[in-house]
C-alpha cells in the first residue's frame, strides 16, 4: 500500500477510534476510573459488541481495502491497559485490542491480528505485510536515536 494510503487509512482509523471514545457509559459497572482497575484485576466490561458498522465511515476506507473485507493488524503486547496476555496465557485484552475490535466494527471489516514484537511493526508496515499496528509507538529517548 503506498504511504499515502498509509496516512489516510491511519487517519480513518484514528476519527473511528476517537468517535468510539464516545460510546462509553460511565455509570456502567466495570467502566470506572483506573483507580479501583489498578490493583491487577483485569476489566470485564464488554466496550465492542454494542458497536455498529457506520457506512459513510466505512466508505473512506481505500477501495482495495473495501474489497478485502480485511484488516491486516500487527499487535505488539505488553502489559496493561495496553495490550496483554490474559492469565490463560492464550486470550489478548487491553485497551489497544478493544480499540482495534471496536474500529473493525465501525468499519465493516475483519481484522486478521498477529502479534508481533514492537521491532518488527514498523518494517512490515513499509513491506506491505500489515495495514496499520498497534503497541506503545510513543517517543523515547532510544527511538530517537
Amino acid at each position: 500500500m503506498p504511504r499515502s494510503r498509509h496516512s489516510a487509512l491511519f487517519a480513518l482509523i484514528t476519527v473511528a477510534a476517537l468517535a468510539l471514545t464516545g460510546c462509553a457509559d460511565p455509570a456502567e459497572p466495570g467502566a470506572s476510573t483506573a483507580k479501583g482497575e489498578a490493583r491487577g484485576k483485569t476489566p470485564t466490561t464488554d466496550v465492542v459488541s454494542s458497536v455498529k458498522k457506520a457506512d459513510a465511515v466505512a466508505e473512506l476506507l481505500p477501495e482495495e481495502v473495501r474489497k478485502a473485507g480485511t484488516l491486516r493488524i500487527a499487535a505488539a503486547t505488553g502489559s496493561p491497559p495496553g495490550a496483554f496476555y490474559e492469565a490463560d496465557g492464550t486470550t489478548l485484552s487491553g485497551a489497544d485490542i478493544d480499540f482495534a475490535d471496536a474500529v473493525a466494527k465501525v468499519l465493516g471489516v475483519e481484522l486478521k491480528r498477529e502479534v508481533a514484537s514492537f521491532e518488527a511493526i514498523l518494517p512490515a508496515l513499509g513491506s506491505g505485510k500489515y495495514d496499520l499496528g498497534t503497541g506503545n509507538f510513543g517517543v523515547t529517548d532510544v527511538r530517537r536515536k
